[in-house]
């Protein structure tokens, strides 16, 4: 399929990956909403246009509701807040080291 620009994208809708879920919107993802990409990799690819498609075991989005939903099953709110917490200095090594690493 040729894309003829944004406006093309706007015909599809995005649905919530969250089984039974029945949120969904067209366009721009509204605030509050999450891709969420899973793929296999030795390391973390930061560029995910470098992710082989055989290698992706999931590409969906999700609605706010599950996004909460989310955070509290894989304990993101709590590894945000550390990060909040830690000092400017600690946060930049952190940074450094991700992007050396990856």
């Amino acid at each position: 399929m040729k894309w003829q620009g944004e406006s093309e994208l706007d015909r599809f809708s995005h649905g919530c990956g969250w089984h039974a879920c029945e949120n969904s919107f067209r366009g721009e993802m509204p605030r509050g909403w999450m891709w969420l990409l899973g793929y296999w990799a030795k390391l973390p690819e930061m560029e995910f246009w470098r992710i082989p498609a055989n290698d992706m075991s999931c590409d969906v989005c999700l609605c706010p509701e599950h996004v909460r939903a989310l955070d509290e099953k894989l304990k993101l709110r709590e590894f945000r807040e550390a990060i909040e917490q830690m000092e400017e200095s600690e946060r930049a090594r952190l940074e450094e080291i991700i992007r050396r690493e990856c």
